[in-house]
């Protein structure tokens, strides 16, 4: 989303490579032609780079060998997470360099950082794909857009999951945790480790998921538990495998 010419090749790329059968046929053919001259732009350009973040990007990628082959358009990722991103992007901006063409990651980094300082190009106007604009096949009959302009940041994909939590098996008996308040006993106390809720990305969504628990439940955690705060997930998880916490 960072060249207009670029960001219409990855909503050909993410968005609109489907079939629409049960459109219309005026729209089908209108649709088919605007296909068509983004394909020969694409093609063209030759190469596509985005940043599509953690699971989702995991998925697609999978999936992009048979793109390359089909449409003869090189993919490549940018890897690391939202939050490690944004500097990058933020600096190349301000260097006049433009590497990404397409961002699919995390919301908070897009509305209050991109947005602002002009780093995204409305999304809405360059979507032309039938079935993508036909708000009968979304979710609630609505598309979400999580900016304030409803224009720029698209939701498409949504689940139920809450925060993880994980335990060294050799130190705990998951018999023991029957309920989130069992983690504020005693013999767990400096034995925790989590995310740093102060942290853009999934680890602020696991702070607001704690906060349906009551205020209480979360000061008590951050306060009596002597609970160490990481902003690394990796270097969190290797830790609680070797024992040094719970």
């Amino acid at each position: 989303m960072f060249r207009q010419m670029s960001l219409k090749v990855a909503v050909l790329t993410l968005t609109t490579l489907l079939a629409f059968a049960a459109a219309p046929a005026s729209a089908r053919s209108g649709y088919q032609e605007e296909q068509k001259k983004l394909l020969k732009a694409a093609q063209k350009e030759g190469q596509l780079q985005a940043f599509i973040c953690c699971g989702v990007g995991r998925g697609i990628g999978k999936l992009m060998p048979e793109f390359e082959k089909k449409y003869k358009i090189k993919v490549t990722f940018s890897t690391g997470s939202s939050r490690e991103q944004v500097p990058k992007v933020l600096a190349e901006r301000r260097a006049g360099r433009y590497t990404l063409d397409v961002w699919m990651g995390g919301l908070n980094p897009s509305v209050p950082h991109f947005i602002p300082q002009g780093v995204i190009v409305p999304l809405k106007p360059l979507l032309f794909s039938p079935e993508v604009l036909d708000n009968k096949v979304w979710f609630q009959k609505r598309q979400h857009w999580f900016d304030p302009q409803r224009k720029f940041v698209l939701g498409f994909r949504g689940n139920a999951a809450k925060a993880d939590i994980t335990y060294n098996k050799k130190l705990v008996d998951p018999k023991e945790i029957q309920s989130y308040f069992d983690l504020l006993k005693p013999k767990w106390k400096g034995k925790i480790i989590m995310r740093d809720p102060r942290m853009q990305g999934v680890s602020g969504s696991t702070a607001f998921f704690h906060l349906s628990l009551g205020d209480e439940w979360l000061r008590r955690l951050l306060t009596e538990m002597d609970v160490r705060l990481s902003k690394s997930a990796r270097q969190a998880a290797e830790q609680m495998a070797l024992g040094k916490y719970a």
